[in-house]
């Protein structure tokens, strides 16, 4: 195991990590980073678990419009589109929202089951951008190991990786996992690589950092004076 003396830089700083944090959530497809940061007060960390919520509690909301359309239910329908035109709106998801105002416009409109079927894979399309995203998955990866849920981070930052393989963020984000993981090769291993992929930027100077504290030789322990017994 690691030896816990003290960690890298990185798993300690908040404000180092909220900024690689938010410089990955700039780099995710489909959102307003400006608006994010506004709900959360610029709290980058709660607003990568709104938008994980977001791609799992939304992410089969087409096939249920779908579904009631094909039942003749729109009333049902147009809850749901409803529902995630709000959430879409409030998170600055900027790819999904004005899909779904339109398809929520022609729910409302004389548009034919036929035409509103037809605006659905777009919307779908969209929905999914997100979760599709490799920096998604990073972000995902980050939050679950700052709660402390390494296994759902060791899988989201593997997933990261089979999408972006030479990302720096992605490797630097996989050493911060493999270090909390007890694994100080693998974790000495993405950091060269994330070190090497942002040789001149801020990621590779932080992921320098963290090998440099890593390879850092423990503090000498200073012996403590003892007492010479007394002869009764």
């Amino acid at each position: 195991p690691a030896a816990r003396g003290a960690e890298p830089a990185n798993l300690n700083s908040g404000a180092e990590a909220d900024s690689v944090l938010s410089e990955a959530l700039g780099q995710v497809a489909g959102i307003d980073l400006t608006i994010g940061l506004s709900i959360t007060r610029g709290r980058p960390e709660r607003y990568a678990r709104l938008l994980r919520l977001f791609a799992k509690d939304h992410a089969d909301d087409m096939q249920i419009v779908r579904e009631r359309l094909l039942q003749g239910d729109r009333e049902a329908a147009e809850r749901v589109v409803h529902s995630l035109k709000g959430v879409a709106g409030t998170l600055g998801v900027s790819e999904v929202y004005p899909l779904v105002v339109e398809l929520n416009k022609m729910l409302r409109s004389t548009a034919t089951v036929d035409e509103l079927l037809a605006a659905i894979p777009a919307v779908d399309a969209a929905v999914k951008l997100v979760p599709a995203d490799p920096m998604a998955w990073l972000l995902s990866a980050t939050l679950a190991r700052r709660m402390g849920d390494l296994p759902r981070a060791e899988s989201d930052i593997g997933s990261a990786m089979e999408k972006a393989p030479d990302d720096a963020a992605v490797a630097y984000e996989a050493g911060n996992i493999a270090y909390a993981m007890d694994a100080p090769k693998a974790a000495q291993a993405a950091w060269e690589r994330a070190a090497t992929a942002d040789a001149a930027g801020p990621i590779g100077e932080n992921a320098r950092r963290a090998l440099q504290s890593l390879t850092a030789p423990p503090a000498p322990v200073t012996p403590t004076a003892t007492t010479p017994a007394t002869t009764p």
